[in-house]
């Protein structure tokens, strides 16, 4: 990976952006499988917005990464 004194190779790049679009499809396909339709009470739309912060924090884990890895 890229150092203080190198600029990130193409290869990295392309590593990064593979990992991140994984990791997209990934959160994708988790917020697609949310029962949002089945929550009619208080404590089932708690446990989504509990799991939905949890989603939130990975995307910003996963910019925080993409950003250290492709810095130079």
């Amino acid at each position: 990976m890229a150092t203080a004194t190198c600029r990130p190779t193409t290869a990295d790049l392309l590593y990064a952006h593979d990992h991140a679009l994984e990791q997209i499809e990934r959160l994708r396909q988790t917020v697609a499988k949310l029962p949002l339709l089945e929550a009619e009470d208080v404590r089932t739309i708690r446990e989504l917005f509990v799991e939905l912060d949890d989603l939130a924090d990975e995307v910003d884990g996963l910019e925080t990464n993409f950003q250290r890895n492709t810095r130079g």
